[in-house]
């Protein structure tokens, strides 16, 4: 199946572009797809794609990471977070997109 990805702000850096068409397999989760994106583009890539953060001494992890214009952290739009599978036609973002996706 292909899958469009667009990549916004610091991930271009990583990526060097600022889209691609990839293939993935039928019932990948966004979580397998963007592991696979990180083994591709390194640890810059991972870096800004997954932000760590600290908070009162507890670290968080936080994607920057959208399926069809929702951020997967946010349960309303994906229960199953970085662990929702792709389907035909939809669309991946990665980086933080400004004024909304």
């Amino acid at each position: 199946m292909k899958l469009p990805v667009r990549y916004y702000s610091v991930i271009t850096q990583a990526t060097k572009k600022f889209h691609e068409v990839i293939d993935v397999k039928e019932g990948m989760t966004v979580g397998q797809i963007v592991e696979d994106l990180c083994n591709r583009y390194g640890s810059k890539f991972r870096e800004y794609a997954i932000v760590r953060t600290e908070f009162q001494g507890k670290v968080f992890y936080t994607p920057n990471v959208y399926l069809n214009g929702k951020n997967v952290h946010f349960k309303e739009d994906h229960p199953l977070g970085l662990n929702t599978p792709v389907k035909e036609g939809d669309l991946l973002e990665l980086g933080l997109i400004s004024g909304g996706a």
